[in-house]
Order: structure tokens, then C-alpha cells, then sequence
């Protein structure tokens, strides 16, 4: 069974005793709204037209996203749930979070590192709730530079919970707006603002050196608790916008905490364990690589693929980040 592998694996798929005790406090907290108001230091964000754009089953919603045209360029909002509120350091659920550190997916079963209550309710921004969130706040100029940026706790309310199909289908232009979108000439103005920003800050990563890697997904389809089909998740424009900000909210935040002195956990991959092998396959097509690692050429070769055969370039993308070796 999956809970077997869980333990055999090393996790621990049971949450520990006091566990039960301390969600049973969060849902009567929840109920007495406590949240309804924002207190010292939290800043009352809910007027603005936040929106969610996730997976279409999803209720675990993490970030929303607001942006509003500057005179420097585009200013992104950025709300991360804030669970950390809710569970305490040291508590029987911070506890195990700590020991399990992941959400174990099975596709027959997830094995959840936080209680679901937690993530799919209580501190999930979910459409029409008022909520405590974590605020990265950043300026994108047109060149896609981050110009200033700031990091704090706010109130929140999603005022749309939007999916990648939809929205993306409707950003590419394959489709018109889903219903929401359609109801509202001000959320589509807001998501198209959205999709600048997202795009100039993509140029500029790629610009500097990034990687595109375009990977298929497969999603396995359950039927009665069993799986019927594994299918392609398919990237959509859509999925490429909520990327690039959590991308640029994830650097601010790293920059944040290096000038403020504060040392934090990174994965990085230093350079490539086989660049060799890469550059002998970059060869096969063509492309003559440097002797040494080097990002830009690399980025470049996988561009020129995308562009020469955008159907196999999975495939090309799947055999380069094997090459790349892990991070660390």
C-alpha cells in the first residue's frame, strides 16, 4: 500500500499525538473570526482585485497575485499564505512539518505534510475569505528589472479564483474568457497587466542567462480510487505568469534576507556535472558549445531548438536537465 512505502521510505504518514488538539483550536479560532480585522502591522489589503490561478481542482491555494500600472513601470502584489500564523514553532504540527518537510503525492493518496484543514481551508485564499498573507510588493520596469521592492503582512481577499486552462487558453488567444473573466472588463484588464509584467520579467531572467526547460507533466486520472489514464498536463501561458512572480517574489525574498544578514536555505546547481555529454548532444543539432559551462550559450542552444522543433523539445529539455545533475 502507499502508506507502506510511506514507511519504508523513511516518512512518517501519521501526525504525531496533540496534533488533533491544535487543529481542533485553529477551526474554533476560524470561527470566532479572528481574522476579520487587521491589528498592528498588518495592512488592510482587501479592496483590491486579487486573483488565484491554479490547478482546476485545486482548494490548497498558496499565493494571489494584484498589479496596478506606475510611473516606474508595473507594481506586483504578491500574497503568500500565511500558515506560519497559525502554527506555532515547537508546536505537535510544526513538529512534524520539520520532520516530514514535503507533501508526499501518490496519485492514489497524498500523504500531506500539514493537516489539509489547514491548507485546503483555514489559511487556503480561497475565493471570498478574508485571510493573513505574506505581501512581496516589486516594481517591474519595462526592461523587466525589479526597481524596488518591499515585504509585508496584510489582510487579503481572492476576489476570483481562476484556473491555468482558462486563463492561459484566453491569454494565447485560443479561447475566449472563462465566465468570471468575461464578467468583469476590470479583472481582465488586471490579468493582462499581469501577463506584461510576468513577460518582462521572463525576458530579462532569460537575458541574464536562465534556462527555459519545457517538461511534460503526467497526471494521473483516477476512477474510484484507481487510476484509469495518465495524461500530458499541458504549460500555459497562464502557468508560465504565476512562474515568473514566484520566480521574482523568490528573489526578492533571498536578496531581503541577505542584506537584513539573515542566512536561509538555498538549492542551487553549481555548475554541470556533465557539461561534456551537453555539449556533445548540442553538437547533434549543430551547435558548437564553449569548452567550460556556460549559461547563456546553453540557453541559447535550447532556444534555438524550441524554435527549430518545438514538439520534440521536451525531449531535448528532459536529456539536458538529466545532464545538469542534481542541486544541492
Amino acid at each position: 500500500s502507499a502508506r507502506t512505502e510511506m514507511l519504508r521510505n523513511g516518512f512518517d504518514p501519521d501526525f504525531p499525538p496533540g496534533a488533533d488538539q491544535q487543529t481542533a483550536a485553529l477551526k474554533q479560532k476560524a470561527a470566532l473570526k479572528q481574522k476579520a480585522a487587521p491589528t498592528d502591522g498588518i495592512r488592510d489589503l482587501r479592496s483590491l482585485l486579487w486573483s488565484s490561478i491554479d490547478n482546476d481542482t485545486s482548494r490548497d491555494l498558496d499565493q494571489i497575485e494584484v498589479a496596478e500600472r506606475v510611473p516606474d513601470g508595473i507594481r506586483v502584489l504578491v500574497g503568500i499564505a500565511d500558515v506560519d500564523s497559525d502554527v506555532p514553532s515547537g508546536s505537535p504540527i510544526d513538529t512534524h512539518a520539520a520532520k516530514e518537510t514535503v507533501t508526499v503525492y501518490t496519485a492514489v493518496r497524498n500523504f500531506p505534510m500539514l493537516p489539509e484543514i489547514l491548507s485546503t481551508d483555514l489559511t487556503s485564499l480561497a475565493e471570498n475569505q478574508d485571510r493573513l498573507a505574506i505581501v512581496i510588493e516589486m516594481i517591474v520596469d519595462p526592461s523587466g528589472s525589479i526597481t524596488s521592492s518591499n515585504i509585508y503582512s496584510a489582510i487579503v481577499r481572492n476576489k476570483a479564483q481562476l484556473t491555468y486552462n482558462a486563463v492561459g487558453a484566453w491569454l494565447e488567444g485560443r479561447l475566449g474568457p472563462d465566465a468570471k473573466v468575461a464578467a468583469s472588463p476590470e479583472l481582465q484588464v488586471q490579468l493582462k497587466l499581469q501577463d506584461e509584467a510576468a513577460t518582462a520579467l521572463r525576458t530579462q531572467r532569460h537575458r541574464r542567462g536562465a534556462l527555459n526547460f519545457d517538461r511534460v507533466e503526467a497526471v494521473a486520472i483516477l476512477s474510484d480510487g484507481h487510476v484509469s489514464r495518465v495524461e500530458a498536463a499541458q504549460k500555459t501561458r497562464a502557468n508560465d505568469l504565476i512562474e515568473d512572480f514566484m520566480i521574482a517574489a523568490n528573489g526578492v525574498m533571498a536578496r531581503t534576507l541577505r542584506d537584513g544578514g539573515v542566512s536561509s536555505i538555498r538549492r542551487v546547481v553549481k555548475s554541470p556535472e556533465r557539461w561534456p555529454r551537453i555539449a556533445e548532444l548540442a553538437a547533434r543539432y549543430g551547435t558548437h558549445l564553449p569548452m567550460s559551462p556556460d549559461a547563456g550559450a546553453l540557453g541559447a542552444f535550447l532556444e534555438s531548438r524550441r524554435q527549430a522543433d518545438p514538439i520534440h523539445y521536451a525531449d531535448v529539455s528532459l536529456a539536458i536537465i538529466k545532464l545538469m545533475g542534481p542541486g544541492e
